[in-house]
C-alpha cells in the first residue's frame, strides 16, 4: 500500500492565494491614503518651519522678507528679499512633493490689504511677506 504524504493540496494553496490577494486589494488604498497624509503633514511642517525662519529673519535684519514657491517640478518653497525674485540656490528653501500644491485663497481682499500694509503695494499672488515687526 502507498503511504499518504503530508502536505497541502493545490486547491488549498489556491484558496490561500486568493484570500491573500483579496486582503491586499483592500489594504493598498488605505496604505496609499496614509502615505499621502504623511506627505501632506511633512510638507506642512516644513513650510511652517520655513515661514518661522523667514519671520525671524525679517525681525533680525529689520527688512521685509518674502516666501515664494516655484510650483511644478521641482516644487520648492523659498525665502527671498523681494517678492518677484526667482529661486536662487543659497537662500533658505524646502523641497516638497510635487503631489502637494498651493491654492489661492477664495477672497484676495484681505491678502491685498495685508500686502498694502506691508509694502504699500499689492504683491504677486502666492507670496507671503513679513515686515520688520514679524
Amino acid at each position: 500500500m502507498k503511504k499518504r504524504e503530508a502536505g497541502f493540496s493545490m486547491v488549498e494553496l489556491m484558496i490561500v492565494c486568493v484570500i491573500m490577494v483579496l486582503i491586499a486589494t483592500l489594504a493598498i488604498p488605505n496604505i496609499l491614503q496614509t502615505y499621502r497624509n504623511y506627505q501632506l503633514d511633512s510638507a506642512g511642517h516644513s513650510v511652517a518651519s520655513l515661514l518661522q525662519q523667514a519671520r525671524m529673519q525679517a525681525v533680525k535684519t529689520n527688512q521685509p522678507v518674502y516666501v515664494n514657491f516655484t510650483g511644478g517640478s521641482p516644487n520648492i518653497v523659498y525665502i527671498t528679499d523681494a517678492p518677484g525674485n526667482a529661486f536662487a540656490s543659497g537662500n533658505p528653501d524646502v523641497a516638497i512633493s510635487t503631489a502637494i500644491s498651493f491654492q489661492d485663497p477664495p477672497s484676495t481682499a484681505f491678502h491685498a490689504q495685508l500686502d498694502t500694509y506691508l509694502t504699500g503695494t499689492p504683491q504677486v499672488g502666492g507670496t507671503i511677506a513679513f515686515n520688520a515687526r514679524g
